[in-house]
């Protein structure tokens, strides 16, 4: 009887085990996947600032990251209208690291072009390290340092 009952004990443990595993599995798939959709949502802005997409960069965001967004850019705009050029932005180097719960660690660097009549020169450079937060496939809030250089 008690070899029955150790016997019945350890297939519902076993069974237990095999319940978690399979549970646990779905969650890590979909932390990777929440992962990967955050990558791709900061991959996609900075294609976006690359493309002079400033409207699609700032529809990726929303609160504090649109408006810190919308303060680099109104920035870089003034600095070109008074000079009377015109500015692209060409990202030289993005790495991105998934840092989990839907944060991308990032570090970037960045040309800002001046173009005037035929002619172009890197105006600056910019570059830094940020960590973007993304929720629902937005960027809600990007914190970090810009540096630039002349």
């Amino acid at each position: 009887m008690t070899i029955q009952r150790t016997l019945a004990a350890l297939g519902t443990a076993l069974l237990l085990v095999a319940v978690a595993l399979i549970v646990a599995r779905p969650s890590r798939a979909r932390a990777e996947s929440r992962s990967g959709a955050a990558m791709g949502v900061v991959r996609a802005y900075f294609s976006a600032l690359a493309d002079r997409d400033f409207g699609g960069a700032l529809r990726m965001t929303t609160g504090a990251a649109m408006q810190r967004t919308r303060d680099i850019l109104v920035d870089l705009e003034r600095r070109a209208a008074e000079r009377r050029a015109h500015v692209d932005l060409e990202v030289r180097q993005l790495d991105l690291r998934p840092s989990g719960n839907g944060t991308v660690e990032a570090r970037f660097a960045i040309d800002v072009i001046g173009k005037k009549w035929m002619f172009s020169k890197v105006a600056r450079r910019l570059f830094g390290n940020a960590r973007f937060y993304v929720n629902d496939n937005t960027i809600t809030a990007i914190a970090g340092d810009l540096r630039e250089s002349d």
